[in-house]
C-alpha cells in the first residue's frame, strides 16, 4: 500500500496532468487566464479517442491512491477528478451524437471570439495571428467531415434545430468591416 505522501504526490501529480490538459487545449480557459491562443480546437473522432486514453491513462494511475491516506480536500479532489474523467470516459461512445454547428454546443463561438479578441501589442502578433487564421479553414472542413461522417451514420441535425442554427452560422457569414476576421 502507498503511504500518504505517495497517495497526496501521485493525486496531485495527476490533477496537475489534467489541469495542464484544460489549459492546453481549452480556447475558453486559454482566454480566461490570458493565455496565447496557438491553435484551434481538434473536434474529430481521433481526437476524441486520444483524450478518453488520456483519461484511462489516469484513472489508471489514481488506482493507486488510497482515499484513506488523503486529507478531506484531497479526497474531493480525488473524487471530482474520477468524476470528471470517468465522464469523458463514458460521454465517447456518444461523440457522433453531437453536432457542432449548433449555437448551444458549436465550437465556432470560441473559436470566433479567439479571433475577434486577438491583442495586436507587437509585430510579432500579426504573425501569430496569421497562423491561426491559416489554421480556420481546416478547422471548418473538420467540421464539415464530422457533419457528412454522421449523415453517412443517419445522424442528422432534427428539422426543428435548423430554426437555431441556420440564423446562428449566418451571423458568422459577413464581408469587409463586419467580417469577424476584420483587424483594421
Amino acid at each position: 500500500a502507498a503511504d500518504a505522501s505517495n497517495s497526496s504526490q501521485i493525486l496531485k501529480e495527476a490533477g496537475d496532468d489534467y489541469w495542464d490538459r484544460i489549459l492546453e487545449e481549452s480556447l475558453y480557459m486559454r482566454m480566461k487566464y490570458g493565455l496565447e491562443i496557438t491553435k484551434l480546437p481538434d473536434i474529430t473522432y481521433e481526437y476524441a479517442q486520444s483524450e478518453v486514453d488520456r483519461a484511462v491513462a489516469l484513472m489508471e494511475k489514481l488506482q493507486a491512491v488510497n482515499p484513506k491516506e488523503l486529507s478531506h480536500e484531497e479526497t474531493l479532489t480525488l473524487d471530482i477528478l474520477k468524476w470528471s474523467l470517468q465522464n469523458a470516459i463514458d460521454g465517447h461512445e456518444f461523440f457522433w451524437f453531437g453536432f457542432p454547428i449548433t449555437p448551444y454546443s458549436s465550437p465556432l463561438t470560441m473559436v470566433h471570439r479567439a479571433f475577434t479578441d486577438f491583442k495586436f501589442e507587437s509585430e510579432t502578433e500579426c504573425e501569430k495571428y496569421m497562423k491561426l487564421l491559416q489554421q480556420y479553414a481546416p478547422f471548418v472542413k473538420s467540421i464539415q467531415n464530422r457533419l457528412e461522417k454522421q449523415f453517412t451514420k443517419g445522424i442528422i441535425i432534427p428539422k426543428e434545430e435548423l430554426v437555431m442554427v441556420i440564423p446562428y452560422l449566418n451571423m458568422f457569414v459577413k464581408e469587409g468591416k463586419e467580417s469577424l476576421f476584420n483587424v483594421a
